[in-house]
């Protein structure tokens, strides 16, 4: 996490690792672009003047505005000196929290789907991708006005198993000195977090997952001492989004050849040899081409691949997505890049990422026969070759998904270690580790037939047609040393049709 640096902030901090906020003069510059959880804007009221009866609330707040189309809030009193009184009120792009003189109490805003109840349901938004597909970060709030300093309580569940419960400190803020508070979703899904000062998850470290929230809530003055005569003003509450990393990928490699050693993974360690088949047992496979050339902005649909599986137990075949000789309907359909930061070395100017995702839908132009023949992850796979029909081509079409780590070139010294490589490469959203070899996996889907698709309203097939198809052949590892190249480059001016 990038912490945005504030000495006179620093010392409210209990657990510095999950919380970074900075005064200032208004909301924060960082995020290139905000998703609202909530504006603000729908009112709301609740007010608890009686101890001891729990809390009251309101649950009528509906609408566009809101995650999940409907906002609970309620407003507890829990001691008082006299005049007993604590109210939450929405209005006007503001929550406003006021305790009267010598009355502590806490105020509860929640969004758990459509139930106009403060009681938690802690699926109730049925697992909302709160990372937008992993574009979305963090949540982001401004603190504009805070009398006294306080503790606040962030709850994010994905269900009532798996949950993440943060106390924060609220600063005393003055008028006219606001101050923003960012909490990144890294840190709150970090089950290394679970168990130390102020967080709490789920039974066994289960933290949320916010790609599948069920339910968020924040409570303020939720210290174990709540603060008398506590006012707090807060301003919307926004998701902070990056921006999607624009690049394009060109190479391609071979599982061996007949210079280089090559590594693999044999489920314990990795495994070093020369240039052979070892008795079949090992698939070799060559695969190339590029990604997102010639295109104007992310997800950069646009591209040509071919991987040839040349031997060991999945045969013999040649699949392309994209080419010249493929038939039309063919095509790389979208490009994710993450990771920001290239290996070195990695050409010049470095990469500006270390890993990139595409899904594509491709043809079999061949498939080897008899002893040749494939041996498909699944029974029964339906799976044609183009022959020499691609011009009208009546076959299979195969949605395929590729992954590539550009983690510089080699010779590596840490390749053999499954620590720092992971056997399956690394996630998209991981950091991967410069010190590894570059990466390289396809996953090729059962096919459906022309009249098995379906299309969107521009003609092109639908990637959801293969909603349920299982995965039929699946070919992954580390490129070894030398004789390979997969390199992630900054998108040129033709790339960006300047």
């Amino acid at each position: 996490m990038s912490a945005r640096p504030s000495n006179k902030l620093t010392n409210w901090l209990p657990f510095p690792l999950l919380v970074s906020f900075a005064a200032l003069l208004g909301l924060s510059q960082t995020a290139v672009s905000q998703t609202f959880i909530d504006e603000f804007t729908v009112f709301q009221s609740a007010t608890d003047i009686t101890l001891g009866d729990g809390a009251v609330s309101d649950g009528t707040a509906t609408g566009p505005s809101i995650l999940g189309g409907q906002r609970d809030i309620g407003a507890e009193a829990l001691t008082s000196g006299g005049d007993t009184k604590i109210e939450v009120i929405i209005s006007s792009g503001f929550l406003f929290l006021n305790n009267n003189t010598l009355t502590t109490g806490i105020g509860t805003v929640q969004w758990d789907g459509s139930d106009q109840s403060i009681a938690l349901v802690p699926d109730g938004l049925g697992g909302i991708d709160l990372t937008k597909g992993g574009t979305a970060t963090a949540l982001e709030f401004t603190a504009i006005h805070a009398d006294l300093a306080s503790e606040f309580t962030i709850e994010a569940y994905s269900d009532a198993n798996n949950f993440t419960k943060v106390e924060m400190v609220f600063p005393q803020v003055e008028l006219g000195s606001p101050v923003t508070f960012t909490i990144p979703f890294a840190d709150l899904e970090n089950p290394a977090q679970c168990g130390t000062s102020g967080v709490t998850c789920g039974p066994g470290a289960q933290p949320v997952d916010f790609s599948s929230l069920g339910a968020l809530q924040i409570r303020f003055n939720s210290g174990a001492t709540p603060i008398v005569a506590l006012d707090h003003t807060i301003g919307p509450i926004s998701l902070v989004e990056e921006p999607p990393l624009a690049c394009r990928l060109t190479g391609g490699g071979v599982t061996f050849d007949d210079t280089y050693p090559y590594v693999y993974w044999d489920e314990t360690t990795f495994v070093y040899g020369e240039s052979s088949l070892e008795n079949g047992e090992v698939n070799r496979y060559q695969f190339g081409g590029q990604a997102g050339a010639s295109t104007a902005l992310p997800p950069q649909p646009s591209g040509e691949w071919t991987h040839h599986q040349q031997d060991g137990p999945a045969g013999k075949f040649t699949f392309h997505t994209g080419t010249a000789s493929a038939p039309e309907g063919s095509e790389i359909i979208e490009i994710v890049c993450a990771d920001p930061g290239g290996c070195g070395p990695s050409g010049n100017p470095p990469s500006p990422a270390k890993q990139l995702d595409f899904k594509c839908i491709g043809t079999f132009k061949s498939i080897g026969n008899g002893k040749w023949a494939p041996q498909w992850l699944v029974a029964n796979a339906n799976v044609t070759d183009e022959g020499h029909g691609n011009k009208d081509f009546d076959g299979t079409f195969h949605l395929c998904k590729v992954n590539v780590d550009d983690n510089g070139e080699g010779p590596d010294p840490d390749e053999g270690d499954d620590n720092l490589c992971p056997p399956d490469g690394f996630e998209l959203n991981e950091t991967a580790n410069c010190a590894c070899p570059d990466f390289y996996r396809i996953r090729i889907y059962n096919g459906l037939t022309a009249d098995q698709l379906s299309y969107l309203p521009n003609g092109d097939i639908d990637p959801d047609s293969w909603l349920g198809e299982p995965v039929i052949y699946e070919a992954e590892g580390y490129l070894g040393f030398g004789g390979n190249g997969l390199q992630l480059h900054d998108l040129t001016g033709h790339d960006q049709n300047q």
